[in-house]
């Protein structure tokens, strides 16, 4: 295996001097941390509303956003049992699609129709939405049956005596 050739750098490539670190782009000097004045914000208003709607810094428009919690149907595809606990939060969505005039494609500014969460449990999905001060629907699932079978029950024939075919078509 041959052994890796190690180039140096251009001279006209200079490497960081700390000296000219404290330089901007633009050439301006910016004063070291050790000159800056410690920055306090300002004591809030006699009757001044927090700009935080509860726990999030979203305009009003997104705090009346409807949260449904539901638990996922199993796909019907798989038989496995995985991810079938889990309970689900989506927003509702509050603002009608847009269709863009150049191309035609659909748009929206809700940005919470994109966001799905997933809680192993229902309680920690309402607890989410009670702590985040959100109004949500709560849906049951709808209770699931098994319904037993055997292999030998697809032969077995119709009610009237007529066979049942092997390859339905």
């Amino acid at each position: 295996m041959p052994k890796p050739v190690i180039t140096p750098l251009p001279d006209h490539i200079p490497l960081i001097d700390p000296e000219n670190a404290r330089f901007t782009h633009s050439g301006a000097e910016m004063p070291s941390f050790d000159q800056m004045p410690d920055a306090e914000a300002p004591p809030p208003e006699e009757g001044a509303q927090s700009v935080h709607h509860g726990a999030s810094p979203e305009p009003a428009e997104m705090m009346l956003a409807t949260a449904r919690i539901y638990r996922r149907s199993p796909n019907p595809m798989q038989q496995g049992r995985a991810r079938m606990g889990q309970w689900t939060v989506e927003f509702e969505p509050h603002l009608k699609p847009g269709i863009d005039p150049l191309m035609g494609w659909t748009s929206s500014g809700d940005p919470l129709q994109q966001v799905r969460l997933t809680f192993p449990s229902e309680d920690e999905a309402v607890a989410f939405c009670r702590r985040q001060k959100l109004p949500f629907d709560l849906e049951k699932p709808a209770a699931n049956k098994p319904k037993p079978k055997s292999y030998s029950s697809n032969f077995v024939p119709f009610e009237d005596g007529t066979p049942k075919p092997i390859y339905p078509h």
